[in-house]
């Protein structure tokens, strides 16, 4: 008996999709990380971009390895420690989102950095519990 395309739709342009999305942030992290040259603290900013950029070169390439213990963990330190540092340093200015706000304060624009990286890294997670379940 054959399956249905039309009632059965495959999850390949949907995997491929995702992979595409991947790559963008992947390229996206990598600029991020490049712009950082003349800042003075940028190598703390440049593995704060990497670590998102090396979780989207892991779902391009290798998802599998998200689902195995090491990369569990690994997602969940990261993702753990973005968040408590997006906590920390969530900027104070109001509408700090405005480019009249962001333009001029140093603070305004690591915290949404750092809010940048923290949903970019989250993009892993759903690639992770699925490749977990592969593995069960």
């Amino acid at each position: 008996m054959s399956t249905n395309v039309l009632t059965r739709p495959s999850r390949l342009p949907v995997q491929l999709l995702f992979k595409c999305v991947a790559g963008a942030l992947l390229l996206l992290m990598l600029v991020f990380i490049g712009v950082q040259w003349n800042d003075p603290d940028g190598l703390l900013w440049a593995v704060i971009y990497g670590l998102p950029a090396v979780l989207m070169l892991i779902v391009v390439m290798r998802p599998g390895l998200l689902g195995t213990q090491v990369g569990r963990i690994g997602l969940a330190c990261i993702l753990i420690g973005l968040l408590v540092a997006t906590i920390l340093a969530w900027p104070e200015q109001p509408a700090f989102w405005t480019r009249d706000v962001w333009w001029e304060e140093e603070t305004a624009r690591e915290g949404m950095g750092l809010m940048v990286a923290l949903v970019v890294s989250v993009l892993a997670l759903p690639v992770a519990l699925r490749q977990t379940r592969k593995l069960r």
